[in-house]
Parts: structure tokens; C-alpha cells; sequence
């Protein structure tokens, strides 16, 4: 159920909007972002902006409420729940989960989105070596 509801509520509506905004449909958009290295950690670092007004919306602050415990997982954790998330990507936006499975790189791309994702939302500390 967390699953379905990060994936409707913060993924997909993440993804319509660089689609909006680009001009691009899902598939493009990930193998756009995909090629690139363009998790959700490394765009939100350069549109601060963007990533507080994502953060202030009321809808986004309950998620994050309900999501808390998700902030103490380790990478370990995210990777095997990467599966999950991706099973249910299939059901609910097939063509999000196609782009990811179909561009070279892309299941690992999904998985360092998620890890920026969790640190981005929940503040987890980062060590840039």
C-alpha cells in the first residue's frame, strides 16, 4: 500500500511534471533523465526553489509524515524495496516502468532516485568523499 501511494503521490506526479515541463512524453523523459544521472537528489540541488515549494505543499508534508519511519532505512533496505516499487509501477504506470526496465541503466538510476529521494525528504546526512 506505501508502495502504490509514494508512486502515485510523489513519483508520478515528479515525472508528469518534467514532462510537462519538457515537452516530452514518460519514456522520454526517463531516458533523458537516466542518461544523465539525473536523480531526484541531483535535480533538487540545483532548483532549491522548486524543491521548497514541492516540500510546502500540504499534500507532500502528509506524505512525508505518514512515509517518516522510511527515513531510517538504510540503501541496503531501499534496493530490495526498489523491486516492490517497481512491480507496482507496472500496474499503475506501465510505461514509467517499461522506460526504466528498456534504458540501459535505468533499474539502477530508479535506485539511486530513491536513495536521493529518502535523503532529499527525510534529511538523511551525506558524505561527499
Amino acid at each position: 500500500m506505501q508502495a502504490k501511494i509514494f508512486l502515485e503521490r510523489i513519483f508520478a506526479p515528479y515525472m508528469d511534471g518534467i514532462c510537462s515541463a519538457w515537452g516530452v512524453t514518460p519514456e522520454e523523459a526517463l531516458r533523458i533523465l537516466i542518461k544523465e544521472e539525473a536523480t531526484f537528489d541531483k535535480i533538487a540541488k540545483h532548483n532549491p526553489q522548486a524543491l521548497k515549494e514541492l516540500l510546502n505543499q500540504t499534500e507532500i508534508k502528509v506524505i512525508v509524515g505518514i512515509a517518516s519511519p522510511l527515513g531510517n532505512m538504510s540503501d541496503e533496505w531501499i534496493k530490495k524495496k526498489s523491486d516492490i516499487l517497481f512491480e507496482v509501477m507496472m500496474d499503475i504506470r506501465p510505461e514509467l516502468a517499461r522506460g526504466i526496465a528498456d534504458t540501459p541503466g535505468g533499474t539502477e538510476w530508479f535506485y539511486q532516485s530513491l536513495v536521493g529521494l529518502r535523503d532529499i525528504l527525510f534529511g538523511k546526512p551525506q558524505l561527499n568523499i
